[in-house]
């Protein structure tokens, strides 16, 4: 489970060597990169902004010469650091830019994003730690527009980054480009849009750019609207991953590392049959018929946490809400179990009460806001679900601690997951694995809502994040960037992926590591069971 783990910076007391004098002021200069990009005109020429050049000179926001307060910071986790800044004219981004500290070893990958999260361009740094400012061009130069919000990130694969706390109290500039108060932003998923802040600090990468002319095209089409940047209030609690829950009181659940969104190569080792239209026997579960049945009363009733300690336990008829169903004993049963405002955990104090069966219940929201540091609705690993119903809760399924839990199975099961009240990072997923053991899912449908913008993962998201494998045989997805997304070795039959519900594509695939490959884009009739819309083979 995420623990209470400090964010980026929050624990650097260390200083490699002391502190150098930070110049904030607004100046115009060249980055120690424009050499390598632009011919300079004969004398001491200035930056002619708007004005047409032969050689334009570039700019970046941060100085090139300046040398990190904290050139190894002793976090060790993978993170995506990065700066968000706005240009107050057409400019072309030509390069990006990072320190790299004498502990930050690569591979390092920088990404140009729109303010919403879209990749506009990425880059392979290349060099070595303890390089110093490290500047790679652009394999195409990236029109940015004024009043818009961007993002300049990269992935330090092994953390040990350079950093500079309340570097970005106050908002800075430097000729077209400024930066406002805590510009800086983190994410511990690495490789994906960071938005989440800690204590205004500068994370030492940046943006190259040079004058764009009035009226030329972009070089990249936008897909989408970018409209207004995320928020840039910091999460109410830092994310870092962990392999060990304390069910007494909540932790972040925006933690789990992932990788980006990309187009994996290769492809599946069998051929990809065509879908039948017909969903599995007994059809797929709706969010009618999941969970308990009709008429259900509980014969207890419990506020807050709830502990079963006993072995082989069989506990029915439960309702508790606004708690933990802490399970420390193993071979338990929960059937016709209410969670109110309340999760089901098995992995407290590094140890997971394997065995788990929870069936024939249900875990939805409670009175109170929810807020997207919400635990899952049932995690760690090891554990059975059938005929289970989440519904209107940030985060799903959870399957991590494969060594001490084991897999996980999802039979018969209906997910909706539902964006929080809260939002400032969230992350949900309708299943998720960070450290999970071999997942099976029968029969199952996730249907991931964002009802105010706030972002999330996925509703399937079983990446090469120490994951096993999967064996799907039955499987709606809706919703989501990517609706899904499967890094792992596995098989994946009867996938149904329901029709344009994506922002950015049906699928995030590792194509090449799936032995067996069965999908199709669908819509669902009256009685919720897949419609074929078209074959959806996995070459994504």
């Amino acid at each position: 489970m995420p623990s209470h783990s400090m964010a980026p910076s929050a624990y650097r007391r260390r200083i490699d060597r002391p502190p150098h004098g930070r110049r904030r002021t607004a100046r115009w200069r060249r980055t120690a990169f424009a050499s390598a990009l632009v011919t300079l005109i004969a004398g001491s020429a200035l930056w002619a902004f708007g004005t047409a050049t032969a050689h334009p000179e570039t700019v970046s926001l941060l100085p090139d010469d300046a040398v990190p307060a904290v050139l190894t910071d002793p976090d060790s986790r993978p993170v995506e650091l990065g700066l968000r800044f706005r240009t107050s004219e057409p400019v072309e981004a030509v390069a990006l830019q990072v320190y790299l500290g004498p502990n930050n070893h690569g591979p390092h990958q920088a990404t140009l994003w729109s303010g919403r999260g879209r990749p506009l361009a990425r880059v392979q740094l290349g060099g070595a730690a303890g390089d110093g400012l490290r500047a790679v061009s652009l394999e195409r130069p990236v029109r940015l527009e004024p009043g818009r919000s961007y993002v300049v990130s990269y992935t330090a694969p092994g953390g040990h980054y350079s950093t500079d706390e309340h570097f970005f109290d106050r908002s800075i500039s430097n000729g077209p480009l400024s930066a406002g108060a805590n510009a800086g932003v983190y994410s511990y998923r690495p490789g994906e849009f960071p938005r989440s802040t800690y204590r205004a600090t500068n994370y030492q990468v940046d943006v190259v750019v040079r004058p764009a002319g009035p009226g030329e095209e972009p070089t990249t089409s936008p897909t989408q609207s970018d409209g207004a940047p995320p928020s840039s209030a910091p999460p109410s609690q830092s994310p870092g991953p962990s392999t060990s829950v304390s069910p007494s009181a909540p932790a972040s659940s925006s933690t789990a590392p992932s990788t980006s969104p990309s187009s994996p190569t290769g492809a599946p080792t069998t051929s990809s049959p065509a879908p039948t239209s017909a969903p599995p026997a007994g059809g797929f579960p709706t969010r009618a018929s999941a969970g308990l049945p009709d008429g259900w009363q509980p014969k207890r009733s419990v506020t807050g946490t709830y502990t079963i300690s006993t072995p082989g336990a069989v506990v029915e008829d439960l309702r508790v809400t606004n708690g933990t169903i802490n399970v420390t004993a193993k071979n338990v049963t929960l059937r016709r179990v209410q969670a109110v405002g309340s999760v089901i955990a098995n992995y407290a104090s590094a140890t997971c009460a394997t065995g788990l069966v929870i069936e024939d219940s249900e875990i939805v929201r409670g009175t109170a806001p929810t807020t997207d540091d919400a635990w899952p609705a049932v995690t760690s690993g090891g554990y059975t679900a059938r005929n289970v119903l989440i519904d209107g809760v940030p985060e799903g399924f959870r399957a991590q601690g494969r060594s001490a839990c084991g897999g996980v199975a999802i039979h018969d099961s209906y997910v909706r997951v539902v964006s929080p009240d809260v939002c400032t990072d969230w992350h949900g997923d309708g299943i998720q694995g960070y450290g999970g053991g071999a997942l099976t899912v029968r029969k199952t449908v996730i249907d991931f809502v964002d009802t105010n913008n706030c972002g999330g993962t996925a509703p399937f998201f079983y990446p090469d994040q120490d994951n096993t494998s999967v064996d799907i045989d039955g499987l709606i997805v809706s919703g989501g960037g990517y609706p899904f997304r499967l890094g792992t070795p596995g098989t994946v039959r009867n996938l149904y992926v329901v029709d344009r519900s994506w922002v950015f594509g049906p699928l995030d695939v590792r194509c090449n590591l799936v032995t067996q490959w069965q999908a199709a884009t669908a819509t669902l009739n009256s009685a919720g069971q897949p419609v074929v819309v078209r074959n959806l083979p996995c070459t994504t």
